[in-house]
């Protein structure tokens, strides 16, 4: 038994022991990724202020344009990006009196959805010419297709929880979500993405 647990402890130790995971921790120690951190915080919490009293589900599931922060935050700033998008999640949840059970898998549905779009986002950055003749067009169209895998991640999660809760069913909060996520991280990344990324 002791050494199925020894096994099972170096296997998970491998997959986890890699640079892209470690930085999610190590980012900590620097005082400007934590300022980063702080001002996703904040900017996820106020953008969901205009919308609080618009829910799709009351007291359950908002309606939500600032998803697309989400991804922006992943991958301008990276791991403090996702941190940030988590604790966003969590804070808004307590201050408009939502937090429950479902909030543990709202902040992970977020946080996996900013790190997916960066991790997603260096990926294709491999391939870009070395010339330096991708357009600003070209970069805003690769960032809305890195974003759109995590609009899923971040609707299954939150499906998966309700489904767990025995609050709603999973597939009619995943398409929900699915289609709000989708949907403003596409209209709203367009412009927003070429916005941040001339400043």
């Amino acid at each position: 038994m002791r050494k199925t647990s020894d096994n099972l402890l170096s296997v998970l130790f491998h997959y986890f022991n890699t640079p892209s995971l470690r930085v999610l921790f190590s980012m900590w120690r620097y005082p400007r990724m934590v300022v980063w951190v702080i001002l996703t915080t904040l900017a996820g919490v106020l953008v969901r202020l205009p919308f609080a009293q618009v829910p799709i589900i009351p007291h359950y599931l908002d309606f939500h344009p600032g998803i697309v922060l989400v991804p922006l935050s992943g991958v301008f700033f990276g791991p403090a990006g996702a941190w940030g998008s988590a604790l966003a999640s969590v804070a808004g949840d307590a201050i408009f009196d939502m937090l429950d059970g479902l909030s543990f898998f709202r902040a992970l549905g977020f946080f996996l959805c900013a790190w997916a779009s960066q991790r997603l986002w260096a990926v294709f950055s491999d391939f870009d010419n070395p010339q330096g003749k991708n357009t600003t067009w070209t970069r805003t169209l690769r960032f809305v297709f890195t974003c759109w895998p995590g609009c899923f991640i971040a609707a299954v999660w939150q499906a998966l929880g309700s489904e767990w809760l025995r609050a709603y069913p999973f597939i009619y909060i995943a398409s929900m979500l699915a289609m709000n996520n989708l949907l403003f991280c596409t209209l709203l990344g367009l412009p927003l993405y070429r916005l941040m990324a001339r400043h």
